[in-house]
């Protein structure tokens, strides 16, 4: 019905990704970081770091993931995480993201460029430099 674990990105997302409300342990790095998020989003209590952890606070966070307030916050980050198409979006940030104006040769824009002439301060493709330098 919960999951508590140490905070990494991976297993921090599994548990999201399964609707599961979450305790967080951190250790070092980013899990510190994640816990903070996951008690953020009310989808868990605030992280109980290792070095500081006590069978009360662990207890009280069991308690906490256990209220359907916190239920309901992992769900809604579930809904979110199963509605979103991960892949489209990925393709579709890398490609807005890509310098369309330098891409492609100046005196032949259906080539791709592979080389710049900075004498000329233009980008020149494959089939484009084989013809000038026939």
């Amino acid at each position: 019905s919960a999951v508590c674990h140490h905070g990494g990105a991976d297993t921090t997302a599994a548990g999201l990704r399964a609707g599961k409300p979450t305790i967080i342990v951190p250790f070092f790095g980013d899990q510190f970081f994640w816990g903070g998020v996951i008690e953020k989003s009310g989808a868990g209590p605030r992280s109980l770091p290792g070095k500081s952890i006590t069978v009360d606070r662990l207890v009280e966070a069991f308690h906490f993931v256990h209220k359907p307030t916190t239920r309901a916050a992992a769900e809604r980050i579930r809904d979110a995480i199963l509605e979103e198409d991960g892949c489209t979006a990925a393709v579709h940030a890398f490609h807005s993201n890509l310098p369309l104006t330098r891409m492609y040769s100046d005196l032949e824009p259906t080539f791709a460029a592979c080389y710049h002439s900075d004498k000329y301060n233009i980008q020149i493709s494959r089939p484009v430099a084989q013809v000038l330098v026939a």
